[in-house]
């Protein structure tokens, strides 16, 4: 262990330009805790955002590697599903629907936003617990109210399953291009729609197997008792919701909220570079979470265009 993490240490401050240090009165394990403390002062003045991780795996005993992490600005990335779903209702708008289906297929299975209508997803939890609120007994003061409640959630779950089978399927991906090719808009929120699903499918292009859940590497943490209870985890902040105008958003966010408060870390994405062997060049690119973060911003607003345009007919 004591070999393995000195020969990355003079691996990281070569690469870094970093003088390194010399504790010769100092024994193990001591000599590693002065070097670690040391040599994180010393990134830091490099690149503030470069962090020092002392790598435990099973192809690491004690090997030094510096990680950069893709600030996702403490933003919850939440993309309404139901004017998607409106507009597959409108037969004359199905260029337009087919369009945005082919941008939220990419973000669903290629990109790996979680969707809050599958079995499992953290969003589904909380519109479960939310009706099972509102299956209380002196839950509502108005019975009417409550069988409101319970009649849209029912109902938001039977739209949500039927817009998840369609989101899943690979032809709209198959024809992506096509459609791309093939729309002319009609409004402004239609233009800007034109121009998100150029940036969606060049980032398909570019990156066809990037998953931005991929790009959250956890596996370098100690997995003690409270990793589970204490951390924001992706599928948290990224998911797709059903809507931002229905009876229950309000009621959705203020228990997301409540609950994420809690926590103290966040997982995001990361680069990580090892130094268990020479490194010629720097591993740190974000080009993709950059652009992806940018378009779920994007279409989240092109979302809330087309649900304004709804209202205001």
């Amino acid at each position: 262990m004591e070999r393995e993490f000195f020969s990355s240490a003079e691996k990281l401050c070569s690469f870094y330009g970093i003088a390194p240090a010399n504790f010769p009165l100092s024994v193990y394990p001591e000599n590693i805790a002065k070097s670690i403390k040391d040599l994180k002062q010393k990134l830091e003045g490099v690149d503030k955002n470069l962090e020092l991780i002392v790598a435990h795996d099973e192809d690491h005993a004690a090997c030094l590697s510096v990680k950069k992490t893709f600030d996702t600005k403490t933003t919850l990335y939440y993309l309404p599903v139901e004017p998607l779903y409106d507009l597959l209702q409108d037969d004359k708008r199905k260029k337009t629907a087919e369009l945005l289906l082919s941008v939220l297929a990419y973000l669903y299975q290629i990109g790996g936003i979680p969707y809050h209508g599958e079995q499992g997803s953290y969003l589904s939890s909380v519109y479960d617990m939310i009706y099972d609120w509102s299956s209380e007994e002196e839950c509502f003061d108005d019975e009417n109210e409550e069988q409101y409640i319970l009649g849209h959630i029912e109902l938001m779950g039977h739209r949500s399953k039927w817009l998840l089978e369609k989101l899943n399927k690979k032809v709209h991906l198959q024809k992506f291009e096509k459609r791309l090719n093939g729309f002319r808009p009609c409004s402004e929120t239609e233009q800007e729609l034109l121009a998100l699903a150029k940036q969606a499918y060049a980032l398909y292009c570019d990156f066809p197997n990037f998953s931005i859940i991929d790009r959250i590497d956890t596996g370098l943490f100690d997995q003690d008792e409270n990793y589970d209870s204490c951390r924001v985890y992706a599928e948290n902040y990224l998911s797709f919701i059903w809507s931002f105008t229905d009876c229950l958003y309000d009621q959705v966010m203020e228990t997301v909220n409540n609950e994420l408060q809690e926590y103290n870390e966040i997982d995001e994405p990361a680069t990580i570079q090892f130094f268990d062997t020479v490194q010629l060049s720097q591993a740190h690119d974000h080009t993709f979470e950059i652009r992806f973060f940018d378009l779920l911003n994007g279409i989240t607003d092109n979302l809330n265009d087309f649900n304004h345009e709804k209202h205001n007919r």
